[in-house]
């Protein structure tokens, strides 16, 4: 499996994961912090030595909160073209991080690597 097909289905998947917490009710604050998945997806990726899950965090959570509005379906085939952009949106900001490394590690909030 191509890495990119790795990263589409492991979005998938924290979607269809967020949406059944969503769906029960039993979501917490804590819910919300989808870093974890995000440091897999970095190091899928192999990104995880030259970003920060800061540094994706604001785009992939604006999916993420997105499937609350999406119809409940055991499947959830219909969460797959929300995982597919979700990662279009990733790489945009990955090249956009890239091609601007002033912004990388969250300078822009004045959060770095090492005051975490």
């Amino acid at each position: 499996m191509k890495k990119e097909n790795i990263i589409i289905e492991l979005i998938f998947q924290d979607l269809r994961y967020f949406q059944v917490l969503q769906t029960t009710g039993r979501t917490t604050y804590l819910d919300f912090s989808r870093y974890g998945m995000l440091e897999l997806i970095l190091k899928v990726w192999e990104k995880d030595q030259e970003l920060d899950v800061y540094d994706v965090a604001k785009t992939y959570m604006e999916y993420i909160r997105s499937v609350k509005y999406e119809p409940f379906a055991y499947f959830g085939d219909h969460l797959k073209p929300i995982a597919l952009n979700c990662y279009e949106a990733l790489v945009k900001r990955i090249k956009f991080l890239d091609d601007n490394p002033e912004f990388k590690y969250c300078s822009e909030a004045d959060i770095t690597r090492y005051s975490k």
